[in-house]
This record gives C-alpha cells, structure tokens and sequence, in this order.
C-alpha cells in the first residue's frame, strides 16, 4: 500500500532487517515518551509482537504495517522504515504484561 510519501508493508517476522530496524524504533525511549514501559528491551520482544501481528494480518486482515520513506527526506534516505502504523484485532501490547 502507498501514500504520496510512503509505502506501507506488512510485517514479516522472517525479514531480519525489517526487525532490525522496527526494534530501533521500538526501543528508543523517545517513542514511548508517552508509555516508559512500553520500550522494549530485547529483540525477542519485537519478534514476539512481529509473529503476533503476522498472524493477525493473516487470519483477521488486520496487523502491523511498516511505514518506509518512499523518497529520500533530508538526511533519511528512499525506502528508510521510519514508524509503524498498526491495526489490530484480538492483540494489544497491554496483554504481554505493560
């Protein structure tokens, strides 16, 4: 799926660098300035959510979607997965103990 300026792709828990780049953001504190104990630690928590969220999109339609720059912005280049967008049905983070 895109926007004008991003491409939306569902999470794939196989897709090492799509892992990679989802717990940097997931562990920054400043993502979860609003929800401290939501940063996530390890990256075995972000696999976790990312199978969760997979499985969601594949029974329900509805899971985690990476967000990645469709063109270069500023210092950020082409393709550079900046956030998440997620929808979800039967999961939330809250279930895993926050």
């Amino acid at each position: 799926m895109m926007t004008d300026r991003l491409r939306l792709t569902p999470i794939d828990p196989e897709d090492t660098a799509m892992i990679n780049a989802l717990f940097a953001i997931q562990s920054d504190p400043a993502t979860w300035a609003h929800l401290p104990a939501a940063v996530e630690t390890d990256i075995s928590q972000t696999v976790y959510l990312a199978k969760a969220h997979y499985a969601s999109a594949r029974d329900y339609g509805l899971g985690w979607w990476a967000m990645s720059l469709r063109e270069s912005v500023g210092s950020l280049p082409a393709g550079k997965i900046i956030g998440l967008a997620v929808q979800a049905y039967g999961f939330c983070p809250c279930r895993r103990g926050i």
